[in-house]
């Protein structure tokens, strides 16, 4: 009796004394080979045409991520910017000075509104090959994900929201109107300052003529 006592007593000692392991975990299982990331991966294009995950707060509250339709996100393209950059008084001043005719005048105002047309058209060319893209997008994407799909809808509307509003300006401009006319003024302007700055200096050149 003795001796079981001996052995259960030295038994619980190794036991106490040992320190305490957590049990072995359970491996977690690994994806299945056909399980697919979401769908943004599918089409190389999905990026590029302009779909985009939805804009956290910090960019949503940037003018430009308020202004990414429409209208004024046509005029942040960069070649309107440019356009709009472009001296127009500068060279209206030039012209006027330098051919002093109305025939002049309306030639450089034709100039300036095809200019500013073939710009139109080459943003409109690519709002086209653009639609193109999403209506591949979404054709790829179709039973895939209600909300891609949604989201791929909204963005082809867009675009041809802008197309519209890129043709109707082509048209404004073939008469003088739109958002072409502030360059236009501003062009006008000038080549009436440079014909009287031309005139004035010609007159100033005979009266110092006449006094020699």
């Amino acid at each position: 009796m003795r001796l079981f006592k001996s052995i259960f007593f030295k038994a619980n000692e190794r036991v106490a004394a040992a320190p305490y392991s957590e049990p072995p975990r359970p491996r977690s299982r690994p994806a299945p080979d056909n399980v697919v990331d979401f769908l943004p991966h599918i089409n190389p294009h999905f990026a590029a045409s302009g779909v985009s995950a939805a804009p956290d707060s910090a960019q949503a509250d940037t003018p430009r991520g308020r202004a990414s339709t429409g209208r004024a996100g046509l005029l942040d393209a960069p070649q309107l910017l440019q356009f709009f950059k472009d001296d127009h008084l500068a060279q209206g001043t030039h012209d006027g000075a330098t051919y002093r005719s109305r025939e002049a005048l309306e030639q450089g105002r034709h100039g300036l509104i095809a200019g500013f047309q073939k710009l139109l058209e080459s943003l409109v060319e690519r709002r086209i090959a653009e639609h193109f893209r999403l209506q591949d997008s979404l054709l790829e994407t179709e039973g895939l994900d209600r909300g891609v799909e949604r989201r791929l809808q909204l963005a082809c509307e867009r675009v041809e929201r802008e197309i519209g509003v890129l043709r109707s300006e082509i048209l404004a401009a073939a008469d003088g109107k739109g958002w072409v006319l502030e360059a236009l003024n501003q062009y006008q302007i000038g080549f009436l300052r440079g014909v009287k700055t031309a005139v004035e200096f010609q007159l100033m050149a005979s009266v110092a003529e006449e006094a020699l």
